[in-house]
């Protein structure tokens, strides 16, 4: 039974790690690509084009903590900036 457990605590571990490591490469990687497949955004209706400045994004500092998140049952979340450059068509 303590074998089972341990096990389960390396496996948990071991998924976490995983999940964190594939997040940081999303971060620094496929978040400017998916961004970078959209480009640049055209308005035709409204005559104008918005190109997003992927590369140049910016997450800010969580509002909560982790632990207050999992204590509260928040979502631990941070907000997403990424400059626009917008164009006249």
């Amino acid at each position: 039974m303590l074998f089972c457990f341990y096990q389960i605590l390396f496996f948990l571990f071991d998924f976490l790690k995983i999940q964190r490591q594939s997040f940081y490469r999303f971060l620094t990687k496929g978040l400017s690509d998916e961004f970078l497949k959209r480009n640049p955004v055209i308005e035709k209706a409204q005559g104008s084009a918005f190109v997003f400045l992927a590369q140049h994004y910016k997450l800010l500092e969580p509002s909560l903590s982790a632990r207050r998140c999992l204590l509260t049952a928040k979502t631990y979340n941070s907000r997403l900036i990424i400059p626009v450059h917008a164009l006249r068509l």
